[in-house]
């Protein structure tokens, strides 16, 4: 090949201005299912999902896509089993280099690595969500410190006949539980150290 870029591991090509192959590197039988050589001739965009085959045939067509000029984008393109596959291509109008002659393609799958994205997706959004709810819950746990405190030194200063004793106690309790409650939550959020320990069954 006379492309010094032909050991990069990906996928390349050379497109005439209508995007037909005049080249295509080996990788390409693994991918798309036959020989590199058998498709010489063909036209890249039918290999293509149709919206993606749109959008690089208004690219060929563009009066700006002129020598020099480079174009970059995901396209979708049925496998040899018939899957699709998700590639990253890359193009550079080259049709005025007397060594090259055309627009030189670039393939990328890139299927795993985005799968293995959207499978962490999720996990990404649950860590956000902890972070969240551990700011919220280590504010709501120092106002519970003040209701506690508050509720402590008015029960200090109630005797335990009277009525408010009980209320105050009630008081208590809930903010107690609240924060264990706010306790948890910090647990979740990885604010928290989670001790265990083996108990008898």
């Amino acid at each position: 090949c006379a492309l010094p870029i032909c050991a990069s591991a990906d996928i390349l090509g050379v497109l005439d201005s209508e995007g037909r192959i005049q080249y295509v590197s080996p990788g390409i039988e693994q991918l798309h299912g036959t020989p590199s050589e058998r498709l010489v001739g063909e036209s890249f965009l039918d290999w293509l999902h149709e919206e993606d085959a749109a959008t690089l045939l208004a690219v060929l067509n563009d009066p700006n896509w002129g020598p020099g000029a480079g174009h970059h984008q995901l396209v979708r393109l049925k496998g040899s089993q018939g899957e699709m596959r998700m590639l990253d291509l890359s193009l550079r109008n080259m049709t005025d280099n007397k060594y090259v002659g055309g627009i030189v393609l670039n393939l990328s799958d890139v299927t795993d690595r985005l799968e293995l994205r959207q499978q962490l997706l999720p996990v990404q959004k649950l860590d956000t969500l902890g972070q969240l709810a551990g700011g919220i819950a280590h504010d709501f746990n120092n106002l519970l410190f003040v209701i506690i405190s508050y509720a402590i030194l008015l029960k200090n200063a109630t005797e335990p006949a009277q009525r408010d004793y009980e209320d105050l106690d009630e008081i208590l309790k809930a903010a107690n539980d609240a924060s264990d409650l706010t306790n948890q939550i910090l647990t979740f959020s990885r604010k928290r150290e989670i001790h265990s320990r083996t108990i008898s069954l």
